[in-house]
């Protein structure tokens, strides 16, 4: 950074006032600084108010301080000696055309009240108090923040304007506004955070209940278009959703994660007619079917990327008592009830990107939508650690975007950090397991089964598992 030049102004009030002057100065040149100051430049001979006056319209002087006491105030007002000459000469460019950031006011003293001593014509003007031995180092900081112009709070560099004002009819969700105030709404009163989290989440159910589909639309031609339109319309609404959660999994204490349990049990009775249709088909309810498998998806890839492990173990390994037409109250199920097919659907898809060769156009609709906040690697990793955590307890779960994985990864940190004996403490819940010794029994339990090394019929890459990720003999064996 090139170094910076300023002309100091001030009043020969006193010996102990021209000291502190020179100590001043001093400390700038130290820190880079070039001070021009009449005991330095000003010589025999020289005529000191020409001088003053070209240090003043000087353009290589990048500031001038004005170091302000009781003197140089009085003399200011007066018009009286150098000071008087000075203060003509910049209060015509404190009010004329100059910016006036070239001129900072320093104040040094104070009176008997501890106000400023400011002439006349800096009155108003922001100041940098030196005046007091307690706060001399924040204001020498700022002094130097201006003259360097690197101010401690910089203005963000200017971003774009937010999507949704951009979209040509945008949507908007009471959601939306819950979100944006949630944070500032619990700082101010964390006790609420449960009765926010239910009324966010009941306002996604509600909204989520006007993307029904017309009954028997799944037998119509431009079923595929219809489908495609719905879920893309439902985004907004997924990303309020995976934004609260976000903030969810950052806050972690004082959160009830049964409420958000029970709003997963109730998402399912999207999948029963409404009330006085007599006839439908299954495939009537299959947008809803995408949604819940999606919103369950990015709820276990944010508890991944927050690395909050009893959110995870709370979701992974709860029962659901999902209540649907197919399912009673004592018939509980795991998170396994929210895998869904999304049927009706690949030829539209694949005529409308000409991604003709895809091994599974619902994996790639998923990929092609990931939310801003999250990644690629975060939709991938919790699909697959669904997959995973469904291996070892033997329940259902295809994790279809496998064959978006680097096939040579084998980078998956919840799983790679299991040889840390700290890492396994904090993460055991996960896998419902309170000894190593219990994780490898699972994981040597299933090891022999060939059935679940499966994967796409039209691709010869195989789904991971867990043994991928970590030798089941070298768990917590790492300090």
């Amino acid at each position: 950074m090139t170094g910076k030049k300023v002309f100091i102004s001030y009043s020969w009030s006193s010996p102990a006032h021209e000291s502190w002057v020179l100590e001043l100065s001093q400390r700038l040149v130290h820190d880079g600084v070039d001070v021009i100051l009449d005991k330095w430049n000003l010589k025999e001979g020289h005529d000191k108010y020409a001088f003053m006056e070209s240090m003043v319209h000087a353009t290589d002087i990048d500031k001038v301080l004005v170091i302000l006491d009781k003197a140089y105030c009085d003399k200011a007002n007066d018009r009286a000696g150098g000071v008087g000459t000075e203060t003509t000469i910049i209060s015509a460019k404190v009010y004329g055309s100059t910016t006036q950031e070239k001129f900072i006011p320093v104040v040094a003293a104070c009176d008997d009240e501890g106000k400023a001593y400011l002439p006349v014509y800096l009155e108003g003007k922001i100041y940098i108090d030196l005046s007091k031995v307690e706060h001399f180092e924040s204001g020498y900081e700022k002094l130097l923040r201006n003259i360097y112009q690197l101010p401690s709070l910089a203005k963000p560099k200017l971003g774009s304007p937010p999507k949704y004002l951009l979209e040509e009819s945008p949507v908007s969700y009471k959601t939306t506004s819950i979100v944006r105030g949630f944070e500032s709404q619990i700082d101010k009163n964390p006790g609420r955070i449960n009765s926010i989290t239910r009324d966010f989440l009941d306002e996604i159910f509600n909204n989520l209940t006007e993307f029904r589909l017309p009954p028997g639309s799944c037998r119509e031609s431009d079923f595929g278009e219809v489908l495609y339109n719905n879920l893309n319309k439902y985004t907004p609404l997924r990303n309020d959703f995976v934004d609260f959660m976000l903030i969810l999994a950052k806050l972690d204490e004082g959160i009830d994660l049964d409420i958000i349990v029970r709003f997963f049990e109730r998402l399912p009775s999207l999948l029963n007619p409404s009330e006085g249709v007599s006839s439908w088909f299954n495939n009537d309810f299959i947008n809803f079917k995408f949604m819940i498998n999606e919103l369950f998806i990015y709820t276990i890839a944010v508890a991944l990327k927050k690395d909050n492990a009893k959110m995870l173990a709370h979701f992974l390994h709860s029962r659901y008592f999902v209540l649907d037409r197919y399912k009673s109250a004592d018939d509980p199920s795991t998170f396994a009830t929210f895998y869904a097919n999304l049927e009706g659907f690949d030829n539209y898809y694949k005529t409308l990107t000409g991604k003709t060769n895809l091994v599974n156009p619902h994996a790639d609709f998923l990929v092609s939508r990931i939310p801003d906040k999250l990644t690629k690697t975060d939709l991938l990793d919790a699909d697959l650690f669904c997959g995973i955590i469904a291996d070892l307890e033997n329940w259902r779960w295809f994790p279809r975007t496998y064959v978006y994985r680097n096939e040579d990864s084998r980078v998956f940190p919840i799983l790679n950090r299991l040889l840390s004996k700290r890492h396994f403490e904090k993460v055991k819940i996960v896998f419902d397991i309170d000894t190593p010794e219990e994780l490898t029994k699972k994981i040597n339990s299933i090891a022999k089964d060939q059935s679940r090394h499966r994967g796409y019929s039209n691709s010869w890459h195989r789904m991971p598992g867990i043994e991928d990720f970590i030798d089941e003999n070298k768990i917590a064996t790492v300090k």
